[in-house]
């Protein structure tokens, strides 16, 4: 009954295009139905699992707009011999796509919600990769604490350390950003870290960063739109150049000679 009403919901949503219509019932056939242990996306294969992934996240796999913003950057702008650190990994799907073009061991990534790194290690060895994930919330002023309260949503790309008494929240590692950077020595960083990119990117970053995928989150009471601009000056400040034509929803791309 509960996959019923799935389909149904979903189903009563479908645009009235004919192409559009026979579209919207796949993926409402998919959300109710579908046993697939994996999903593939753009080539790469993602575990289905309901207890971690929401209906919601789901059908963004479905529609193809799961981490599209970022995906459409990296096509464009990894070269063979870049480094990158991913800060905020999701369920790996970037780290994936930047170790097929740049192999594991120039790919390094981050993830602050704990509930998530074991699909990211399952996601990696489903697409034969070992890329180092660690599950820490890096920090620029080391008088946070040796650890962070992290705030867990339903839909966990919207987890965060905003305090939410709706939320379960878990306390979550820290470690300094600043030597993570030094100890790995990326030239690109892909950051989507709902909002924390606001304190994290605050400091001047050390000359080996070149290149800079930034997810915004402007929408969030507690970053909005100053928070925002005044942390694009900043990059501008450092020799960064904002790179318009890549922007992609609130997904913008900075780069530096």
């Amino acid at each position: 009954m509960k996959k019923i009403k799935i389909f149904i919901s979903e189903f009563l949503y479908a645009p009235k295009s004919i192409a559009d219509f026979f579209k919207m019932t796949k993926i409402a056939w998919h959300l109710a139905f579908s046993n697939a242990p994996f999903f593939n996306l753009n080539g790469v294969k993602l575990k289905i699992d309901r207890k971690i992934i929401s209906i919601n996240i789901y059908k963004s796999f479905l529609v193809g707009s799961y981490e599209r913003g970022e995906h459409s950057i990296l096509k464009r702008v990894l070269q063979p011999g870049d480094k990158l650190l991913e800060i905020g990994t999701g369920m790996g799907y970037n780290s994936i796509c930047s170790a097929q073009i740049l192999g594991e061991d120039n790919v390094r990534s981050f993830e602050a919600n704990p509930n998530l790194i074991p699909i990211i290690k399952e996601n990696y060895a489903l697409n034969n990769f070992s890329i180092k994930i660690e599950n820490l919330f890096l920090v620029n002023d080391t008088s946070l604490g040796a650890s962070v309260n992290f705030y867990l949503s339903e839909d966990f790309w919207a987890s965060n350390t905003f305090p939410d008494d709706t939320k379960e929240v878990v306390k979550v590692p820290t470690a300094n950003f600043a030597e993570k950077i030094e100890e790995f020595k990326p030239n690109i960083l892909l950051c989507d870290i709902e909002g924390g990119e606001i304190h994290l990117l605050s400091k001047t970053l050390p000359n080996c960063i070149k290149k800079i995928i930034l997810d915004t989150h402007p929408f969030y009471p507690e970053v909005g739109d100053d928070a925002n601009s005044k942390l694009f000056s900043h990059l501008l400040s450092q020799g960064f150049i904002f790179k318009s034509t890549y922007t992609h929803g609130f997904v913008y791309y900075f780069e530096r000679s």
